[in-house]
């Protein structure tokens, strides 16, 4: 992993934008590659994790404190544990939220339990993503509407977990705000044609 690493680091800029780790969860702690997310982070590159879906909150806490990551890929199970879920949201670090394929690997039992709204109740900043697009046979779009459909999202609730992605992006601040700025005057005239409708 220390190898990969400086992979990414070597190719930041040139389409690596973060250092990822992804796998299965249970006996195989996060924490193991510490020395390669600290590598990423002191060459300033942004670092995710795969936790609390294929393990429970424990593997959440040790990406969290064990490799300091900025972001969780799925954390389906991190509402169990309601001390980090308030650290999480705390220090703004974001899930990426993966409903179809949590429904899949079984880590949600079905779209209405997975833990999506308890996030956004809680705080914690998630954005919506697909995890295995292909494997998965979902789109981001589909993922919006399960969450509409599904577990209730209003339009207004749905515009903030874009504005949220983009706030989470691997992006410069600037480029982040002014993709933020766009998207909010693009929700911001949908929402005003869908009143008008």
């Amino acid at each position: 992993s220390r190898e990969m690493a400086e992979l990414a680091v070597a190719y930041r800029g040139q389409g690596v934008v973060a250092f990822d780790l992804a796998g299965p969860e249970r006996g195989h702690p996060a924490s193991r590659h510490a020395e390669a997310f600290r590598y990423a982070r002191t060459h300033d590159l942004p670092c995710t994790c795969h936790a609390g879906e294929g393990d429970g909150p424990e593997s959440v806490r040790d990406a969290v404190h064990g490799c300091c990551v900025h972001r969780i890929g799925h954390g389906t199970r991190l509402v169990e544990d309601e001390s980090l879920a308030a650290y999480v949201a705390d220090r703004g670090l974001g899930v990426e939220v993966c409903l179809t394929s949590n429904v899949q690997t079984r880590a949600a039992r079905s779209y209405e339990e997975h833990p999506l709204k308890e996030f956004v109740r809680l705080g914690v900043p998630v954005a919506l993503a697909t995890d295995n697009r292909m494997v998965s046979g979902t789109t981001l779009s589909d993922e919006y509407w399960l969450a509409a459909t599904r577990l209730g999202f209003s339009l207004s609730e749905l515009a903030e977990l874009a504005l949220s992605g983009f706030r989470l992006a691997f992006l410069p601040l600037f480029e982040r705000r002014q993709l933020e700025a766009r998207a909010s005057a693009l929700l911001a005239s949908l929402s005003s044609y869908s009143a008008s409708a």
